[in-house]
C-alpha cells in the first residue's frame, strides 16, 4: 500500500505539471484580431481543470494516507505536515478567489459581446 500512495502520488503530481504547462501555453496564446471567445474558453477550461487537480492532489495527500504515512514514518516530520495542512487551505481560498474573478470577467466579457455597458470598472 506505502508504494501504491507513492506511485499515484507521483503519478498525480507530473499530471499536474502538465496542467499548469497548457495553463501557462493558454495564457501565452496570442489572439489574432479582437475576438477572444476561443482563447476565453480554453482558459476557462484549463482553469476549472487545474483546479479540480489541485483539490484532487491535496485530498490524495490529506485524507488517502500520504499525510499519515509520512507521520507514521517520520513523527518529526508532523509539524511540517501540519503546516502543510494549513498552507492547502490557504491555496484552497486562493484559488476560490481566483476563480470567482474569473467567472466575473468571464460574464463581463461576454455581456460586453452582447453589446451591454458596465458602468463600474472591474475591482
Amino acid at each position: 500500500m506505502n508504494q501504491d500512495i507513492t506511485q499515484q502520488t507521483e503519478v498525480e503530481s507530473k499530471m499536474f505539471g502538465l496542467l499548469m504547462e497548457g495553463l501557462r501555453s493558454t495564457l501565452a496564446w496570442k489572439v489574432q484580431g479582437a475576438d477572444f471567445s476561443r482563447k476565453l474558453s480554453t482558459l476557462r477550461f484549463m482553469a476549472q481543470s487545474f483546479q479540480r487537480h489541485l483539490e484532487r492532489l491535496f485530498s490524495l495527500e490529506e485524507y488517502d494516507g500520504y499525510m499519515d504515512l509520512v507521520t507514521k514514518t517520520s513523527p518529526r516530520l508532523s509539524r511540517t505536515v501540519d503546516a502543510l495542512k494549513l498552507e492547502h487551505d490557504q491555496f484552497r481560498t486562493g484559488i476560490r478567489r481566483i476563480a470567482q474573478v474569473r467567472h466575473s470577467v468571464l460574464f463581463r466579457f461576454r455581456t460586453q459581446q452582447r453589446g451591454y455597458r458596465w458602468s463600474t470598472p472591474f475591482r
